[in-house]
């Protein structure tokens, strides 16, 4: 079975990850599978109230690589 990839959704409850993938199969049938307790690589929380400071922040970074 082939497995089509169409959108991705994600939420975070007391540092516990819950990825949700939607997709089609090459049958074009819907598909949703839930992954709980994802462990990813790395993981950032932001504050809510200033993401635009960390915007800026990761944008220096970029902007001072070689």
């Amino acid at each position: 079975m082939k497995f089509q990839l169409i959108d991705i959704n994600d939420d975070e409850i007391n540092f516990n990850y819950l990825l949700t993938l939607y997709g089609r199969t090459d049958k074009n049938q819907t598909i949703v599978i839930s992954l709980k307790n994802f462990k990813p690589s790395f993981y950032v929380r932001l504050p809510n109230d200033n993401i635009q400071l960390f915007r800026n922040l990761i944008n220096d970074g970029i902007k001072s690589l070689p």
